[in-house]
Formats: C-alpha cells, structure tokens, sequence
C-alpha cells in the first residue's frame, strides 16, 4: 500500500468490520499504516 488514500480506505473497511463484529483490528491497523508512514496522526484525528 502505498497511498493515504489507501490507507484511509483500508482503516474504513477494518472500522466497518469492527463495528460489525465487535472486534478491535482497526486499532493494529492504525499502528502499522503510521509505522510505514502511510498515514500520519492529522490524518487520524477524529477516529
């Protein structure tokens, strides 16, 4: 994955899962999409 837009899209899909399931994934997603710097922590606010 190479783009924030990716990124973002893929973190919404795990939060829908999340929501769903009643699971917690998004939160390990988070971590790794920040670590290889796909992300960073403006994009991230609010969520």
């Amino acid at each position: 994955m190479e783009s924030r837009d990716e990124g973002l899209y893929l973190l919404e899909t795990y939060e829908t899962l999340d929501n769903r399931l009643g699971l917690n994934i998004s939160e390990r997603i988070k971590w790794v999409l920040l670590d290889r710097k796909t992300l960073k922590e403006k994009d991230l606010a609010g969520r």
